[in-house]
């Protein structure tokens, strides 16, 4: 029997006898990379979505930066925090009894990043609900949110006198502020869309 011959033979039976070993590796391999994979994505990988904007925070030098892109962002956890501000425009309201009494469209305004910063902390905008009632009270203050850099009021509506609360936002109502958009209220989300007129049948 030539050596090649041998060499076929030893590697048979070597593979034979030490195949379960292997397979058992590659297993435990597979599982290992995929616990690793998970860890990385949810630690490491962020994702802003079009209608944020986000920026990242140095834990360590205190810095901040805008993210220039939507989409994935991988970040190191335990250097950066990552957080996405919500830019649409909502609806806000002054009410009394269940009843509106006034309301406006507001929306969060990135060029006052850093003072929204300064006065609320940076994972104030993280949460929708948070950021509207922050928004809300600056638009209802004295001066109406002017000197409020982090606030731009779209419109104010004027709902019927004494109308409730539950018939705000109901269903889908168009509001047009101006000539030049057209808004359409989903619930308390508010979606804005140029127009040319200024009436608009439904």
């Amino acid at each position: 029997m030539s050596n090649k011959d041998g060499n076929v033979s030893n590697f048979s039976i070597f593979w034979r006898n030490n195949k379960g070993i292997f397979g058992y590796s590659l297993i435990g391999l597979f599982v290992v990379s995929l616990i690793a994979f998970w860890i990385w994505y949810g630690c490491w990988v962020n994702f802003i979505e079009q209608h944020e904007y986000g920026f990242t925070y140095n834990k360590f030098t205190g810095e901040i930066k805008p993210v220039s892109h939507s989409g994935w962002l991988v970040a190191t956890p335990w250097k950066y925090g990552v957080h996405a501000i919500d830019t649409r425009p909502y609806q806000v309201a002054i009410s009394a009894n269940q009843r509106i009494l006034n309301a406006k469209l507001v929306r969060f305004n990135p060029k006052g990043l850093m003072t929204f910063i300064q006065w609320h902390g940076r994972d104030a905008g993280d949460d929708v609900n948070k950021l509207t009632e922050i928004l809300k009270c600056y638009a209802f203050d004295r001066d109406e949110g002017r000197d409020c850099p982090f606030l731009t009021v779209i419109s104010v509506l004027s709902p019927s006198q004494g109308m409730p609360v539950n018939e705000v936002g109901a269903g889908t109502s168009t509001v047009v502020p101006d000539s030049l958009s057209k808004v359409i209220v989903t619930g308390s989300h508010v979606d804005v869309y140029p127009v040319k007129n200024k009436e608009i049948k439904k």
